[in-house]
C-alpha cells in the first residue's frame, strides 16, 4: 500500500492580468499527495507493476476527490492536467510510473467527463523544487486558449525518498489575455506555418498503421484532412517495467 505523508490543496484566483480586469476570475485548483517512493533504496527495480497497481488507483481516487470537492462538480472543470516530482534518490521513471497509467488518470478523466488526454509533467528535484502542472481543455487538446500551467512548490517535499503526485484543474477556462483564442477549434493544425503543415501532412501520408485501431489510438489517418495535433506525438513504446 502506498504511504501518504500529507496532502495539500491549493486554489489560485486571478482577478487582474496585465492591467486587465477579468470578466470572469480564472481559478486554478491543484491537489497534491506527498508519498513514500515505493522503489527508493532498492536499486534498479526491473518490474514496477506491483507498486503501480497498488498505489496509482489510490492516488487517482484521492486527488480526484480533492479536486471535485473543491471545484464543486466535475462538469465545472474546463482544463485539466497531472504532474509528479520524484526526490533525488529516485528515477524519473518512478514519477512517471505512478501517473502514466489508466489506473491513475481514468479516475480524473471519468469524473470530469473528459475526452482529451491529460497534459503532464514529470521531473526530479529536491524539497521545494518547482511543481508544474500543465493544463489543457478537457475535451479539445488543440484549444490554445486553455493552455495554462500551475506552478508552485512544497517547502519540505519531495524528500529524497518521496514522490509528489498532483492533479490540476482550471475553472473560468481561458487565460485572461488569450491572444491565441482564434485558433481553438477541435482537430485543426495548431500552427499556421506552411512548412510544419506540410511536414505533418507528409508524416500522416506515410503512416503504415492506417487501421481502425490506429485511428482510434493515435487519431491518424492518411486520408484525414484535419488531423489532430497529437497525431504522432505519443506512439506506444513497449514498457517492460510497466503494466
Amino acid at each position: 500500500m502506498i504511504q501518504i505523508r500529507k496532502t495539500l490543496l491549493q486554489v489560485e484566483t486571478t482577478l487582474i492580468e496585465g492591467g486587465k480586469t477579468a470578466p470572469l476570475p480564472l481559478k486554478l485548483y491543484s491537489a497534491f499527495a506527498v508519498v513514500k517512493n515505493p522503489w527508493a533504496g532498492k536499486g534498479f527495480v526491473e518490474d514496477l507493476k506491483p507498486e503501480i497497481h497498488a498505489g496509482a488507483p489510490v492516488l487517482g481516487e484521492l486527488l480526484t476527490r480533492m479536486i471535485i470537492e473543491a471545484v464543486g462538480s466535475g462538469e465545472a472543470v474546463e482544463g485539466y492536467g497531472k504532474a509528479a516530482v520524484v526526490g533525488l534518490d529516485g528515477e524519473i521513471e518512478h514519477a512517471s510510473a505512478l501517473i502514466h497509467t489508466l489506473r491513475f488518470g481514468n479516475h480524473y478523466r471519468n469524473a470530469v467527463g473528459a475526452k482529451s488526454y491529460l497534459a503532464f509533467c514529470n521531473t526530479r528535484g529536491p524539497a521545494n523544487a518547482p511543481i508544474m502542472i500543465p493544463l489543457m481543455d478537457k475535451n479539445d487538446e488543440g484549444r490554445r486558449s486553455h493552455y495554462l500551467t500551475i506552478q508552485t512548490a512544497i517547502p519540505d517535499a519531495p524528500a529524497a525518498d518521496e514522490i509528489v503526485v498532483a492533479l490540476g484543474a482550471s475553472v473560468g477556462g481561458v487565460r485572461i489575455i488569450a491572444s491565441l483564442t482564434a485558433i481553438k477549434t477541435s482537430r485543426i493544425w495548431a500552427t499556421t506555418s506552411p512548412i510544419l503543415q506540410a511536414f505533418e501532412k507528409d508524416q500522416l501520408a506515410s503512416c503504415k498503421r492506417d487501421t481502425p485501431d490506429c485511428r482510434k489510438t493515435h487519431r491518424c489517418s492518411s486520408s484525414a484532412s484535419t488531423p489532430s495535433t497529437a497525431s504522432h506525438t505519443s506512439r506506444p513504446v513497449k514498457a517492460n517495467r510497466w503494466f
